[in-house]
C-alpha cells in the first residue's frame, strides 16, 4: 500500500501546496489579462471608425488650422509605435503651418501636401479617436515587431506581474489561515484543559462527599458509644428461664409488646418456638407476620410467611430495637419497628411489608403479671 510522504521523491505538503498556489494565481492572472486585452479591443472596437478615406471629408473631420493641433496630438491614437504616431503628428503640423502662408505657391503645394497626407492616411486606415487610452497604447507601441506580438508580450507582462500579486494575496491569506487556526487550536485545548481541571475538581468533591458519608456511618454503626450491656446480655440466652426473667425486669417495663394504646399488640405471641409460629401462620394468608421472643439473642423474632415458605428475622434489643444487620434504622420501641416496616420493605429483594398480622386468640402468658408470678413461686 503506498502511502503519501514515504517515498523519497514524494513531495512535502508545503511543496504541494506552494505549487498550487503558483498555478491558481498564474491562472488566475492570465483570466484577469485576457478579460483586460478584451475590454481594451472592445474599448477600440466602438470607437475606430472604418468609413472609407475617400468619404472623409479632410475639413470637416480634420480642422488644420493651427489651433487644433494640440487637440488632434491629444485624440488620434493608432494602432503603430509612439514614434511613428508623433512623426505623423509633426508632419501634419507643417502641412498646417504651411497652409497659414496665404500665397498661390503655397496653396498648390498645400494641395498637393493634402492629396499626399490622403494617401498616407490610406496606409493608416486603422485611424480612431480615443480619450483616457493613452497609456495603454504607448505600451503597446514600444519596441519593435508586429502589433499583436506587442500585444502578447504586453499581455504577459501584465499577467506575471498580476500573478506575484495574486501569489502574494494567497501566501498572506494562508498564514492568516494558520494563525487563525493555531489561535483557535490553542482556545479549545486551554477549554478542554479548563473542562477537564472541572471534572477533576467534581470527581475529587464526589469522592470526599462519599468519603465523608462512610466515615459518617462507620462511626455511626461502629463507634457510636452505647451503654455497657448487662451481663445477663452477653451472648446467647442460656434458657428458656432466662429470657422470661429478661423480658420480665427489662422489657416489659419498656413496654415490649404492647401496642401504641398500651394493649396487648395482636402480632406479639410472646415465648413460642420457630416450629410454633410456623405452624400457626400455616392457617393465615400469605404476607402474614408474627413477633416472638427469641431465644437465640436477647431480643425477638419476627416470622413471616412469604408463599409456601417462612422467614424469620432477628429484633437485636440489647440497646434499642432494630434488625440484626449492618445498616438497620434503630428505632425507641418495639412497636416503632413494626410501624415501620408496614411501609418500608425488611429486604429490597424480597419486598417483605408488615402489614398483615397473625392475630393471636388470647394475650400471651408472658404479658399477664400474675401468670409470670405463678411461674417464679
Amino acid at each position: 500500500v503506498w502511502v503519501m510522504g514515504e517515498h523519497p521523491d514524494d513531495k512535502s505538503i508545503e511543496t504541494i501546496l506552494a505549487e498550487e498556489a503558483r498555478h491558481t494565481a498564474l491562472a488566475q492572472a492570465r483570466l484577469e489579462a485576457q478579460q483586460l486585452r478584451r475590454s481594451v479591443e472592445k474599448e477600440l472596437t466602438h470607437l475606430i471608425d472604418y468609413k472609407p478615406i475617400e468619404n472623409i471629408n479632410i475639413e470637416q473631420k480634420f480642422d488644420l488650422s493651427p489651433k487644433t493641433v494640440d487637440s488632434l496630438e491629444d485624440t488620434i491614437e493608432i494602432y503603430c509605435t509612439v514614434d511613428e504616431l508623433r512623426q505623423r503628428i509633426d508632419a501634419l503640423e507643417t502641412e498646417v503651418n504651411k497652409n497659414s502662408a496665404g500665397n498661390e505657391k503655397a496653396q498648390d503645394k498645400d494641395f498637393r501636401n493634402e492629396r499626399n497626407l490622403k494617401m498616407d492616411i490610406n496606409k493608416n486606415i486603422h485611424f480612431n479617436f480615443i480619450e483616457g487610452s493613452r497609456d495603454v497604447l504607448q505600451e503597446l507601441g514600444l519596441g519593435s515587431g508586429d502589433v499583436s506580438g506587442r500585444v502578447a508580450a504586453w499581455e504577459r507582462r501584465v499577467a506575471a506581474a498580476r500573478a506575484g500579486e495574486i501569489l502574494r494575496g494567497l501566501r498572506l491569506r494562508r498564514a492568516r489561515q494558520c494563525r487563525d487556526s493555531e489561535l483557535q487550536a490553542r482556545d479549545a485545548d486551554d477549554a478542554w484543559r479548563e473542562q477537564e481541571r472541572k471534572a477533576k475538581e467534581a470527581e475529587a468533591a464526589m469522592r470526599e462527599i462519599a468519603r465523608a458519608a462512610r466515615e459518617e456511618h462507620r462511626r455511626s454503626t461502629h463507634l457510636e458509644a452505647a451503654p455497657e450491656p448487662c451481663p445477663t446480655q452477653a451472648g446467647r440466652p442460656p434458657s428458656r428461664e432466662a429470657v422470661v426473667e429478661w423480658f420480665r425486669s427489662r422489657e416489659r417495663p419498656r413496654g415490649a409488646g404492647l401496642d401504641e394504646r398500651g394493649r396487648p399488640a395482636p402480632w406479639f405471641h410472646g415465648l413460642i418456638t420457630r416450629l410454633e409460629a410456623e405452624a400457626k401462620l400455616a392457617g393465615a394468608e400469605d404476607g402474614s407476620f408474627l413477633v416472638r421472643l427469641s431465644e437465640r439473642v436477647w431480643g425477638y423474632a419476627i416470622s413471616y410467611r412469604a408463599g409456601a415458605r417462612y422467614r424469620h428475622y432477628l429484633v437485636d434489643a440489647a440497646h434499642r430495637y432494630r434488625l440484626v444487620g449492618s445498616g438497620q434504622q434503630e428505632h425507641a420501641a418495639l412497636v416503632d419497628l413494626i410501624q415501620y416496616h408496614r411501609t418500608v420493605a425488611i429486604t429490597e429483594a424480597g419486598g417483605e411489608l408488615l402489614v398483615t398480622p397473625c392475630v393471636t386468640t388470647c394475650p400471651p402468658a408472658i404479658l399477664d403479671t400474675t401468670a409470670m408470678l405463678t411461674t417464679d413461686a
